[in-house]
């Protein structure tokens, strides 16, 4: 074998090695990609799990009832409660010997009674 044989031997090996190992890589980089990915989605749907359970477990046991704060609104009041604040008619209705027409017109220190729904 001529030493021009050998040369042309040698790098068409090495350009076959050079091929193996980045494909290597590439397969490898594309394994770790797709693990980070489910480790972050597994994250993900636990942070939405704690934040699901945080929530119940915020809103107190009903019936009950609320002392109005300043700056309280019963659409705020209901969120808080029921977690939908498009619920403030069921406290306006509980409260309407308290509050009357207008759900404006909530004062501080007024105590409103919070219905269990349902």
């Amino acid at each position: 074998m001529s030493t021009k044989d050998a040369r042309s031997e040698f790098e068409r090996r090495l350009a076959e090695d050079r091929k193996r190992i980045k494909e290597n890589q590439e397969a490898r980089a594309r394994e770790e990609a797709a693990k980070k990915a489910e480790q972050q989605k597994k994250a993900r749907e636990a942070l939405e799990m704690m934040a699901e359970k945080g929530k119940k477990e915020e809103r107190p046991a009903l019936p009950t009832t609320h002392v109005v704060q300043s700056g309280d609104t019963l659409s705020a009041i209901a969120l808080k409660y029921y977690g939908n604040a498009a619920l403030w008619t069921e406290i306006h209705k509980a409260n309407f010997d308290v509050i009357g027409k207008d759900a404006s017109k909530i004062f501080p220190g007024q105590e409103l009674k919070i219905p269990k729904l349902g």
